[in-house]
């Protein structure tokens, strides 16, 4: 749960709300690169039958899972810095 807490964080750091239909995912490592989570195939299909749209995630898991979820965009970063620059820009939908 690293990834989530550090963009919560970030979040109320800049008064920049995330986007409701967003779901983040993934541990940080030392360097600020992202790591991979278990069970990701059974997390992003709650995350869908739960409403969410797009989920921001590390690069490494984002190609094995990209189309697995219909009507969930998966978003692949490789740091800490992308998904924050990510996930507090705001969306055009």
């Amino acid at each position: 749960i690293d990834l989530p807490v550090a963009v919560a964080v970030a979040s109320s750091y800049h008064n920049r709300p995330v986007a409701a239909d967003l779901v983040i995912m993934g541990e940080i490592g030392l360097s600020g690169e992202l790591r991979t989570v278990g069970q990701i195939g059974r997390r992003l299909a709650e995350a869908s039958r739960l409403g969410f749209k797009r989920c921001i995630l590390p690069k490494s898991l984002a190609k094995s899972e990209a189309g697995a979820h219909a009507g969930m965009e998966i978003i692949g970063v490789r740091t800490l810095a992308q998904a924050l620059d990510l996930a507090l820009t705001p969306s055009n939908s």
